[in-house]
């Protein structure tokens, strides 16, 4: 688990609300204060894809909606001339990068073993925070996949030119 801080705060909006940065990530829980507290659940319900869609899906059905799906209606709540007071995003990791890290750091859990690796993204007092977490389904003294999950999301950030600072 890593806490950072984002610099610029601005910047990582835009591209968490206007640009495609995080849609590749699943929303498990949007969080959003304005002028009311709004709450976006992104758990997939039970039977709501038909056959076909479960068979272009080759079969993993995703438990959360990807952000991409729901970016657009997190942007509806937030927009406005006045700032949220708060806000909190939980993204969690998809499958397909899961397999990556393990398969490119050559670590020792099963993918099905994992839970998730989240990346909670939380706006406060003007501040804007990220903390990485982890969740397996087995108990493991090994840290190897949490310190894959941390460094992969200092990349991400890097990457998209989102500044921060490790707390």
């Amino acid at each position: 688990m890593q806490a950072i801080q984002i610099s610029d705060v601005k910047g990582c909006m835009n591209h968490m609300l206007l640009k495609n940065t995080f849609d590749h990530f699943s929303l498990v829980e949007a969080t959003i204060t304005t002028k009311a507290t709004f709450v976006l659940d992104g758990a997939l319900v039970d039977g709501y894809y038909d056959e076909s869609e479960l068979a272009a899906l080759g079969g993993n059905v995703p438990k959360f909606m990807p952000y991409g799906e729901a970016r657009n209606i997190c942007l509806d709540v937030i927009k406005g001339k006045k700032t949220p007071g708060f806000f909190k995003f939980v993204f969690s990791a998809p499958r397909d990068i899961i397999a990556q890290l393990i398969a490119v750091n050559d670590i020792s859990i099963d993918i099905d073993d994992v839970a998730s690796l989240s990346l909670n993204i939380r706006y406060q007092n003007e501040l804007l925070y990220a903390t990485t977490g982890s969740s397996l389904k087995v108990f493991t003294p090994d840290k190897s996949l949490d310190n894959a999950w941390d460094e992969y999301v200092e990349k991400f950030l890097t990457a998209s030119d989102i500044s921060y600072e490790k707390m």
